[in-house]
């Protein structure tokens, strides 16, 4: 007999979904690079990341809603139809890593059409784009299989994967930087090898855990691909407009700043960074319990689950911007004492301000894919940003005719 909404079992959540978080390599690699190569080098791998965050819009329109769309018809003891949105799927996120990495090789050959880049780390940057868009390519392929863990309620193995592969991204690193000169390519290395971890441990997952659901290439169908591609749309629209409001300062930085300005304000990211990842992984501990209830119309039990995420996840926001600011400013004198502190410590506030009132409401996002409305505060959204980088281009203009 399959199981339905009203008969999945508990998941056993004493394990957490994920104990380590790219926050720890960031922490320890930041001062060698800082300190070896200098600031503006650490800005082009947050740079690197940046780029791929582009890419995602096209990723993220494929891929949003299809955890949803196979849960409702696995739970409803729709094999052939899940089957159906699960090959698609795959096969879909091949061809768009494929052609998205291609299309990155030819960006790379012509860097410095797009980008300041010193003649020091001319060829490191573009080794570093390289192997940072072959680890968005597997990304997007193994992303395919992690709807598994959903399925059957498993992200406590889903997040032992996570570690496995934060441990190899943090061997290789540790490796490469004390045995080799510096290069900031070495962090695309990091990252290719947790990208392997993650592919094989989720394709495990599946194997293992949903093996009543087929990936075949005669299971691909245009009817499943457009009706995830136009749910999705509109997620792709909100990635856009959260691109406009968070994801150009490094590129607008870079170009009317220079690097070492950009490599100052990627440093201060990097906790605005732990403070999403934070948010990301309490939200993502209850979606199944969300998607349980969703499927099962428990509309009060879905509350309540919505509350008590909300709960946590406002908890921690607020204990962390109290801790980061008393002590942001001395933590920066103790890890990159060499760099502007007092700047940090200003551009490190500026950023994670926004992350105060982001923590309560995060797992209300949630909403917007188990009910497929998500039109008007995607609109927000890009509105937002237009605002955001028209302003940031009117006060860089001032400044230069100051």
């Amino acid at each position: 007999k399959q199981k339905t909404a009203y008969e999945i079992k508990e998941c056993d959540w004493s394990s957490d979904v994920c104990s380590s978080d790219l926050f720890g390599i960031n922490f320890c690699i930041t001062p060698l690079i800082t300190n070896r190569l200098g600031a503006d080098a650490y800005g082009f791998i947050t740079l690197a990341n940046t780029l791929t965050s582009y890419a995602a819009i096209l990723t993220t329109g494929l891929n949003s809603y299809a955890t949803r769309f196979i849960a409702v018809e696995y739970h409803s003891g729709n094999l052939k139809q899940a089957s159906k949105y699960y090959s698609t799927l795959f096969f879909a996120n091949v061809a768009l890593s494929i052609a998205v990495f291609l299309v990155a090789l030819v960006m790379d050959f012509n860097i410095t059409g797009f980008i300041d880049v010193p003649n020091r780390l001319m060829m490191d940057v573009q080794y570093l784009i390289l192997f940072v868009f072959a680890n968005f390519a597997i990304v997007t392929v193994s992303s395919s299989f992690s709807s598994s863990a959903y399925l059957e309620q498993k992200l406590d193995v889903f997040g032992v994967v996570q570690s496995l592969s934060y441990i190899a991204e943090a061997v290789v690193l540790l490796v490469l930087y004390c045995v080799l000169p510096a290069k900031i390519f070495y962090y695309g290395l990091g990252l290719l090898a947790a990208s392997v971890v993650i592919l094989v441990g989720n394709f495990r997952i599946y194997k293992r855990f949903t093996p009543a659901i087929d990936i075949r290439p005669s299971l691909f169908s245009l009817d499943s691909l457009r009706t995830l591609v136009v749910n999705g749309l509109w997620n792709s629209l909100n990635s856009l407009g959260n691109t406009l409001n968070t994801g150009l300062d490094l590129i607008i930085g870079n170009i009317f700043l220079g690097p070492l300005a950009m490599g100052q304000l990627a440093i201060s990211r990097t906790f605005q960074s732990l403070f999403s990842r934070l948010f990301q992984l309490v939200s993502q501990a209850f979606q199944p319990r969300f998607l349980q209830f969703y499927s099962g119309h428990n509309l009060e039990e879905l509350k309540e689950e919505f509350v008590a995420s909300m709960k946590l996840s406002g908890f921690i926001s607020a204990i962390l911007f109290a801790g980061f600011f008393v002590f942001c400013q001395d933590f920066y004198q103790l890890w990159i004492p060499d760099q502007n502190n007092q700047t940090l410590y200003v551009l490190t506030m500026l950023t994670i301000t926004c992350s105060l009132f982001e923590g309560p409401v995060y797992p209300l996002y949630y909403i917007y894919t188990l009910t497929v409305k998500n039109k008007i505060p995607c609109l927000i959204t890009i509105v937002g940003g237009c605002l955001n980088v028209l302003g940031m281009l009117i006060l860089q203009i001032g400044r230069a005719h100051v």
